[in-house]
């Protein structure tokens, strides 16, 4: 994969290679673009210094299994979006995966992804950064090209659609959409959320697992039949 270009005056908090493409990506039927957190390091710090101990470190990547997919599809070109944490580009308190996430997709759309030749587009969010995607789909009208949305995510508050498209983004947001959640994640306290999930987050989904990764891990199967089956609709009805 390579790198695609982000202008600095756009995105002041680009960091290198924060957008990879797979070759030929303008020309490619169907699009796959992955926007996730940067990985996680599990690891022991050295009780005295304070270090790390690089022989006791793990990067959990929870993106990393879906990208593999991705790219291994015959014919699918491959975006990938890296959103880095606070640590990662800023000492600026105001800086957030969200915003950060919300800025990258509106630029990644209007510059790009809206002049590539692609009709069939998926949008997969791994952690925080999937709310960028529902940003987008909320404030440019992605219906005739993208075909699903999906995301994995933690305990992390949902993103809500905002409809200001037109008053029927919200149905479409939740009939093309599976958003998979921790299994502890608050929207399934009764005491917190008496009711289901509102259709404004999407068509979410309770998993087994607590954790981003251990989420993606669970439902990915399920996540990839279902893009699949919304592809070949499309095949199906000539779209």
């Amino acid at each position: 994969m390579t790198s695609l270009p982000v202008l600095k005056n756009k995105i002041p908090t680009t960091i290198d290679d924060q957008i990879l493409v797979t070759p030929d990506i303008h020309s490619a039927r169907t699009i796959v673009v992955i926007v996730h957190d940067t990985p996680e390091i599990w690891a022991s710090r050295r009780p005295i210094l304070g270090t790390i101990d690089p022989s006791q470190s793990l990067m959990i990547d929870a993106s990393r299994q879906i990208i593999d997919w991705a790219t291994s599809q015959d014919g699918f070109g491959v975006v990938d979006v890296s959103v880095p944490g606070v640590a990662g580009v800023s000492h600026n308190s105001s800086y957030s995966i969200g915003a950060s996430a919300q800025d990258l997709c509106i630029y990644l759309w209007d510059d790009y992804i809206e002049y590539f030749s692609a009709t069939n587009i998926v949008f997969i969010g791994v952690g925080e950064a999937y709310s960028g995607i529902v940003y987008l789909a909320g404030h440019r009208d992605l219906r005739t090209r993208v075909k699903s949305i999906i995301a994995f995510v933690d305990d992390i508050p949902l993103r809500a659609i905002a409809p200001v498209i037109d008053e029927y983004i919200s149905d479409w947001f939740y009939h093309n959409s599976l958003v998979f959640t921790s299994n502890e994640h608050t929207i399934w306290d009764p005491s917190v959320n008496p009711k289901k999930p509102r259709r404004k987050f999407g068509r979410v989904i309770r998993s087994n697992s607590v954790g981003t990764a251990r989420v993606a891990r669970e439902r990915f199967d399920e996540a990839r039949e279902y893009i699949e089956d919304m592809l070949d609709d499309d095949e199906e009805t000539g779209e």
